[in-house]
């Protein structure tokens, strides 16, 4: 794989890690100030899940910047 390759598919992995986060961190503002417990519960839980997912998938383009994927 070219350098430009690796270049344009690491940048494409962080994007996508960032639209994850994206995605998660609307679903806690939309849902963070409900009166229910459920509601702020899964407010709360998006926000932690999209931490996650987002600290996953940059990690794995790193993995794959260095060229070290097993996938």
């Amino acid at each position: 794989m070219s350098q430009l390759q690796r270049d344009l598919l690491f940048r494409m992995q962080v994007s996508n890690a960032l639209s994850v986060l994206g995605g998660w961190y609307l679903s806690w503002d939309f849902y963070s100030s409900s009166p229910y417990i459920g509601l702020r519960a899964h407010a709360l839980y998006s926000k932690a899940r999209g931490l996650v997912e987002h600290e996953r998938a940059l990690c794995k383009a790193m993995v794959r910047l260095e060229g070290r994927s097993d996938d």
